[in-house]
C-alpha cells in the first residue's frame, strides 16, 4: 500500500481511504476466512482509514472495533422466500459464473457507489473475486486490490474429487478467474502455492501475503495420549474427520487404546455423527481457543482434499505443539526441511 502514500502542503502524511468489501464482519474470528481478514485490516489500519462494507447482514449484534471508521451492511440476497428460491433455480438452468451479474446484487453496487461519493477512496479490497465488480462503481483513482483467499478454481476441483463440485462450480472456468485478477491493479495470494500459480498463470501484480500467528507459551504438553484436530466445518474438513475416526484413530487406539481424539467447534452433524463414538470427544465452543490446544498432546491435520493456507496449522505451530500434517495440509506454508 505504499503507493497510496501521500503528503500534505506542509509535509504531514494524509492517511489513504480504503474500502474493505467482505461477506463476513470479521469481529470476533471464528474460521480461517474472518482471520484472514482481520489479520489484514488490524495491519492496514495503523496507516490506512479504513471502511468496511460488509455484504452479509448481521444476525447478532457485531462487537464494536477501532480498526474502521465505518461499517456498512448491506444484504447480498434480499427479496421474498420465493424470489431466493427462483434466484437458485435459475442459477441451476444457467450454471453462471462467478463474475456474472446475478451474483453481484445492485444493492451492493449501489452502497459501494454512495460510500465512494463520500469518502473518495484511494483504494478498494475485495475479499475474493467473486466481489471484484465493485471496482465498477467507484472511481477510477481508486487502486483495485483483490485478496483471493484461495485459488478457486483449485478448490473447485478438490471439491469434485469428493463429488461436492456443483457447490464451487462457478468457479469450474480456470481462465476466467485468472483474467479477472490480471484486471486489477494487485493479487494478494495468500500461500506459497498460491503465488506460484498466479505466476504461472500470467499474474504480474501480485503480493504474497501470508497469514502469521504471534508465538504463544503454553504449558507443558499433557500426559494422556490426546490428539487434537481443531476445525470440524467446511467439506474438506469433514471429510478429513470421517477418514481420521474410521482409519486413523483405529489404527492408533490398537497400538494405544486409551488415545482419544478431540474435535473441536463441531456443529450439530459432527456432534450427530461422532459424538457417541469410542475414543472421540467433540469439545463445545471454547470462548478462548487455547483451552483446546492446552488438551492436545499431538495436533493432527489429516486433510485429504484442500487448497490454500491452512489456517489451523499455523494455530497449532505458533504454540508449539507437536503437529502431524498431510502433504496437503502442509502445501503453501514455508516449512524448511520440511
Amino acid at each position: 500500500m505504499s503507493d497510496l502514500s501521500v503528503e500534505a502542503s506542509d509535509g504531514t502524511a494524509i492517511r489513504p481511504r480504503v474500502l474493505v468489501v467482505s461477506q463476513p464482519y470479521p469481529f470476533p474470528t471464528v474460521d480461517g476466512f474472518t482471520v484472514r481478514v482481520a489479520d489484514q485490516c488490524a495491519a492496514l489500519a495503523a496507516t490506512c482509514d479504513l471502511h468496511l462494507l460488509v455484504t452479509r447482514e448481521p444476525r447478532t449484534e457485531w462487537p464494536e472495533s477501532d480498526v474502521f471508521r465505518s461499517v456498512t451492511p448491506v444484504a447480498a440476497s434480499i427479496g421474498s422466500t420465493g424470489e431466493r428460491l427462483l434466484d437458485r433455480l435459475a442459477r441451476r438452468v444457467v450454471r453462471p459464473h462467478f463474475d456474472d451479474a446475478i451474483y453481484l446484487p445492485e444493492a451492493v453496487l449501489d452502497a459501494a457507489r454512495a460510500l465512494d461519493r463520500k469518502h473518495e477512496f484511494d483504494a478498494c479490497i475485495v475479499h475474493t473475486p467473486a466481489w471484484a465488480g465493485v471496482f465498477e462503481a467507484l472511481s477510477p483513482r481508486a487502486l483495485r486490490v483483490i485478496d483471493a483467499h484461495d485459488i478457486w478454481h483449485r478448490k473447485y476441483l478438490a471439491f469434485s474429487a469428493m463429488g461436492k463440485g456443483k457447490l464451487l462450480e462457478h468457479f469450474r472456468d480456470p481462465e476466467r478467474e485468472l483474467a479477472t485478477y490480471r484486471a486489477a491493479d494487485c493479487t494478494l495470494g495468500i500461500s506459497t502455492a498460491d503465488d506460484a500459480y498466479l505466476a504461472e498463470g500470467g499474474v504480474d501484480a501480485r503480493l504474497h501475503v501470508p497469514v502469521s500467528f504471534p508465538l504463544r507459551d503454553l504449558p507443558s504438553l499433557p500426559a494422556e495420549p490426546t490428539l487434537l484436530y481443531a476445525a470440524s466445518s467446511g467439506e474438506t474438513n469433514l471429510d478429513a474427520i470421517h477418514a481420521c475416526v474410521n482409519e486413523i484413530l483405529p489404527a492408533v487406539r490398537a497400538e494405544i487404546p486409551e488415545a482419544r481424539l478431540l474435535l473441536m467447534g463441531g456443529g450439530q452433524a459432527v456432534r450427530e455423527t461422532y459424538g457417541n463414538t469410542e475414543g472421540v470427544e467433540v469439545l463445545p465452543f471454547l470462548d478462548d481457543i487455547d483451552d483446546a490446544y492446552r488438551q492436545a498432546r499431538v495436533v493432527i491435520v489429516p486433510l485429504r482434499q484442500g487448497t490454500g493456507l491452512k489456517i489451523k496449522v499455523l494455530e497449532s505451530l505458533s504454540r508449539g505443539i507437536p503437529t502431524i500434517l498431510t502433504p496437503v495440509a502442509a502445501e503453501g506454508i514455508q516449512l524448511d526441511e520440511y
